[in-house]
């Protein structure tokens, strides 16, 4: 019992997670800004300075702090989203395990559409986020200084923002929008493993992020021996998606936070298909 591919794109998770991006991090922006008291403010004197309201936000709003702002909620719920977006996978998965349901092997038939899901629910996330991005070029936010951001230098050199904001917050939002939530997508459906009760699989990452998070970040710096330092809060679960706020970035520090649930989600589709070999499958052919 297979879902078609047009089902797996044009569902209700997938909907609600592109709406849910772009509006969830205008508001973020917004609300971090301090827009809603500029825009009364600009209200109540009609023009400021000579200047309608929007076009006064415009112009003292920079597009730099409209991309990173515009991610300062989405930052504390973007694990509980990477997991919303596998429950149509999760609901098909228990099918998987009867035989009558399928016409497959039950690796085949749980990687397909696990892979498809995970794919086509951090494309939509991604797109999700283009179209926030994308609204405040077009609106013509003013360009801003960036200091010294750096994001991967190994790969885009150290003036990467500056070259190219846009295409630096492009590559910045697929790194959040498409890998992390790719891995932390991949922990969820994982946890399924462990568990019947989806409840689980949206809880679970979320709560090790946002508690790895705390106590990483609230330990920082420790003394080794010899008096080298090491920051703990560069292991952070959320130090892969700062990388806008942060000074520099460089490919291990975005990698090596999402070691941890990838290696889990490895162990586990292990365990599930190559040491659970003996299940007796039997399938229509």
């Amino acid at each position: 019992m297979n879902t078609t591919f047009k089902q797996a794109i044009l569902n209700k998770y997938n909907i609600i997670a592109f709406l849910f991006v772009p509006i969830v991090s205008f508001f973020s922006w917004a609300l971090t800004c301090d827009i809603f008291n500029i825009l009364e403010f600009s209200k109540i004197m009609e023009e400021y300075r000579g200047i309608p309201a929007w076009e006064y936000i415009r112009n003292v709003t920079g597009f730099f702090s409209y991309a990173v702002w515009g991610f300062s909620f989405m930052q504390i719920l973007i694990p509980l989203l990477s997991s919303f977006i596998t429950l149509p996978f999760l609901r098909e998965k228990r099918m998987f395990n009867f035989s009558y349901a399928r016409e497959e092997s039950y690796k085949k038939a749980v990687l397909k559409p696990m892979l498809r899901q995970l794919i086509i629910g951090c494309t939509v996330l991604f797109l999700g986020y283009m179209v926030f991005l994308t609204a405040g070029l077009i609106w013509g936010i003013n360009p801003e200084s960036a200091g010294g951001r750096v994001f991967m230098p190994e790969i885009f050199g150290s003036n990467f923002v500056h070259d190219n904001m846009f295409m630096f917050f492009v590559v910045d939002g697929f790194w959040k929008y498409f890998v992390f939530c790719f891995v932390y997508g991949l922990f969820s459906i994982c946890i399924s493993f462990y568990t019947k009760k989806d409840f689980l699989c949206l809880i679970i990452p979320t709560v090790y992020y946002l508690v790895f998070n705390i106590i990483l970040s609230g330990i920082g710096e420790i003394k080794l021996f010899g008096g080298m330092t090491i920051d703990l809060a560069l292991f952070a679960p959320s130090y892969p998606i700062m990388s806008g706020a942060r000074n520099w970035v460089s490919i291990p520090q975005v990698i090596i936070p999402l070691l941890p649930p990838l290696i889990f989600s490895l162990f586990t589709l292990y365990r599930e298909f190559a040491v659970k070999q003996n299940r007796k499958d039997v399938y229509a052919v």
